[in-house]
């Protein structure tokens, strides 16, 4: 430790004083030191006024919050994000932000997410099954699918000769005489998938 000596250690540690479980601090738990009630006050009503008058689709979180405080109150010193956050949490008033989890290769691969799960309106996600090993088999055997996650859903696979651009463009036209050509086609970055769709 910086700035403490062995002998304060020693002491401090022979000393009968020692519950962790007192707040030495001097000061009551749970009340800022830095804000007013009044302050808390202001937040609340700015909050409430900013929900009242806008509409359901307007942001009314901390952000906006500090906005509008320093336009009202332009000679008072504005509170933190993290005070007008902790405000609106624990009373009540915080909006969940809705998480959109997108499983699958989106995550791992760093894809656009947004361009790939919203602008098209069909994607066709294209990808080699492993090798698969059958038992009494040398030979791996060689798969590849295809699906459409969004409705109608649709998961095709075909058995390959190999992991190989040219029997990806094949079975990427026979799905598509087959089945339907998509508006836009997800794979990965493997060296048979660089610029093979036709």
């Amino acid at each position: 430790m910086e700035g403490v000596t062995k002998n304060f250690v020693i002491k401090w540690t022979k000393s009968p004083n020692q519950d962790f479980t007192k707040d030495m601090r001097g000061w009551p738990k749970g009340k800022p030191r830095k804000y007013t009630k009044a302050d808390k006050t202001r937040v609340k009503k700015i909050r409430d006024e900013l929900t009242k008058d806008s509409s359901d689709d307007f942001y009314c979180g901390a952000t906006i919050i500090l906005q509008e405080y320093r336009k009202r109150y332009p000679n008072l010193k504005p509170p933190t994000m993290r005070f007008i956050g902790r405000v609106l949490a624990k009373s009540g008033m915080a909006e969940q932000q809705k998480k959109h989890r997108n499983k699958g290769a989106a995550r791992y691969l760093h894809y656009p997410e947004y361009s790939v799960y919203h602008l098209g309106e069909r994607v066709l996600e294209v990808d080699f099954v492993g090798h698969k090993f059958i038992k009494g088999r040398t030979e791996p055997v060689n798969f590849i699918g295809f699906s459409f996650k969004k409705e109608p859903k649709l998961r095709h696979f075909k058995r390959i000769s190999g992991e190989t651009s040219d029997n990806l463009i094949k079975q990427s036209k026979r799905f598509f005489k087959k089945f339907e050509k998509p508006d836009a086609v997800k794979m990965d970055n493997g060296f048979a998938m660089a610029g093979s769709i036709p």
